[in-house]
């Protein structure tokens, strides 16, 4: 099987991303890491559902390698792939990746041959600072319906605002007009950073296919991202339902924005930046006489 997704502009990739186990998967998750910059460490730290001790792996993705690639894959596949569902559950991760430098996520799910049901899938995992407020999505309509098993999942960010926690919060999250029932075996998950402190919650939910629903927070200033996942003998489908694309990961500096302002005793330089304003930019101005009549000393004429 052949899959596809778009590759959303770097502009809008990013440096934190939670992660949970698609829906009605055992056997664990595969992801890859992309970057377009040379050096990109991240971390992984992940928890499984019987232990919330969080266990953390750190990746390093350079261009000079001898691949020369600007992916690293990873897997999430700390159980086995014998033995009952049930007991392979309890291996499964929930994990949040931290990079020093914007990086896109996808998420793959293993064929039949690994999980015995369903098909492999790809989907993309959107940074945490793209999360929107509400989705309405599809369920998804299977070609043996009678075989479809459909569920959503979703990752909310601790905020001392918003969601504190799942006993304070979790009825702020809605599917359709009612408060989000999650997996009665799993309830809430937390999700560890690098530093060990809870910085997201997750949740798993079970659908009935072919239908329409919409989930949100009640507060249209909180963020939360949503996954929704089906499958039957031999076939999968997975997508994110939504995520925005503002432009976050790079502070951008375009030539046609640069203006320069020449006077007696100094230049003027206007420029526009795009993306995270909030990170430092260096950039370098080389001052050169522009002709032999330049007032300008040539060889005081080169300032960084």
């Amino acid at each position: 099987d052949h899959m596809v997704q778009q590759v959303p502009p770097q502009v809008t990739w990013g440096r934190l991303f939670f992660t949970v186990p698609i829906v009605g998967r055992y056997s664990g998750d595969h992801y890859r890491v992309a970057t377009t910059t040379a050096n990109t460490q991240f971390t992984v730290t992940c928890r499984t559902l019987t232990s919330s001790t969080p266990t953390t792996a750190t990746f390093t993705i350079d261009f000079n390698d001898a691949t020369g690639s600007g992916f690293k894959v990873f897997n999430t596949n700390s159980g086995t792939t014998s033995g009952s569902p049930s007991s392979r559950k309890e291996d499964l991760q929930w994990c949040c990746i931290e990079s020093n430098n914007p990086v896109l996520v996808m998420q793959y799910a293993q064929g039949g041959t690994a999980d015995t049901f369903g098909g492999p899938l790809m989907t993309i995992i959107p940074p945490v600072v793209q999360y929107l407020n509400n989705y309405t999505v599809p369920t998804g309509k299977g070609i043996r319906e009678s075989q479809l098993d459909v569920g959503f999942t979703i990752a909310v960010p601790r905020d001392d605002t918003y969601f504190r926690s799942p006993n304070e919060d979790g009825s702020r999250i809605l599917v359709n007009t009612e408060a989000i029932t999650p997996d009665l075996d799993e309830g809430w998950i937390e999700i560890y950073c690098a530093n060990g402190q809870i910085c997201g919650y997750s949740a798993r939910v079970e659908l009935a296919p072919n239908g329409v629903i919409t989930i949100r927070h009640v507060d249209p200033r909180a963020a939360v991202s949503v996954w929704v996942y089906g499958m039957e003998e031999a076939a999968s489908f997975g997508f994110a339902a939504g995520f925005k694309l503002d432009a976050v990961a790079f502070p951008v500096l375009r030539a046609e924005d640069v203006i320069v302002v020449e006077m007696d005793s100094e230049a003027v330089v206007e420029f526009t930046r795009f993306g995270d304003l909030s990170r430092g930019s260096r950039f370098n101005v080389r001052l050169m006489p522009g002709s032999a009549t330049s007032p300008a000393d040539y060889d005081a004429d080169y300032v960084t």
